[in-house]
């Protein structure tokens, strides 16, 4: 299998590891800016697999241009619910965390409440590049960072509920931190994310009347992904997009807002 990357960016690392990893080949990566590609983009038609790390308002685009190819497609999928309907693996790899997989089990007992906390240290830089363009972006902390755990919440819980939320801007155009409250049928959640933090932190607490459960761990990979993706086991566009509606901006505008997650 010969495998290719379009955006040669931090998050491109993670794609060449685990490509090397499985055992491909890895032919090398396309970027719009010359001095990071070492492909030409008419050079991606000799890989059999090209995973698209571009800006988030890029990935349909190269997916479509490439809808003949398998796809690997970072998350968010997109800016908007424009998604077209077509097959691809969309990077979701928290779902193969040990923990995560335990948690989902233990949910089939819905618990009565989960408070999840997502804090990471993100510096000025970062929200200086393309994640600070909302346009290209699509949103901020929650959208780019939070979705991951928003993600979980949907595969353990499936539809919910936005029962109140509040954004965070600091000086900052793009929403640096988040709070969200959802309903998943009976369970109630917290959902909190902190892209100012000083320190590393992601956990989910889920509570029952007479036992607890603590998710403290990231330690699934790309490769656990592309493992899993072989496996067929793997996030699809159309499932992808129902992250997407958690970053409706009409949860921003009402505070009280019920807004369906489905």
């Amino acid at each position: 299998m010969r495998a290719a990357i379009i955006g040669n960016g931090f998050v491109a690392n993670k794609h060449r590891e685990a490509i090397k990893r499985m055992g491909w080949e890895y032919m090398g990566a396309y970027d719009i800016v010359p001095s990071r590609s070492t492909l030409e983009l008419m050079e991606l038609e000799r890989a059999d697999i090209i995973h698209i790390c571009a800006p988030n308002a890029f990935h349909v685009p190269y997916m479509k241009q490439f809808a003949h190819k398998k796809l690997v497609v970072e998350k968010p999928i997109s800016v908007d619910l424009d998604i077209p309907d077509m097959d691809a693996c969309v990077c979701y790899q928290r779902r193969f965390d040990k923990q995560a997989i335990e948690m989902k089990k233990l949910c089939s007992s819905p618990p009565d409440k989960i408070i999840c906390n997502v804090f990471v240290p993100r510096d000025n830089f970062y929200w200086e590049t393309w994640r600070g363009e909302g346009a290209i972006s699509g949103g901020g902390a929650l959208m780019n960072i939070g979705i991951h755990y928003i993600d979980l919440l949907q595969w353990w819980l499936g539809a919910g509920t936005v029962m109140g939320a509040k954004l965070g801007y600091f000086n900052r155009v793009m929403d640096e931190t988040a709070y969200v409250k959802l309903r998943f049928g009976k369970t109630v959640v917290e959902f909190h994310v902190n892209a100012r933090h000083n320190v590393r932190k992601i956990e989910y607490i889920a509570l029952w009347k007479s036992k607890y459960y603590v998710y403290d761990i990231d330690e699934a990979t790309h490769y656990d992904l592309l493992d899993g993706w072989m496996k067929g086991n793997y996030v699809n566009p159309q499932e992808a997009k129902k992250k997407l509606r958690f970053n409706n901006k009409n949860i921003w505008k009402q505070p009280q807002s019920r807004i369906k997650i489905k």
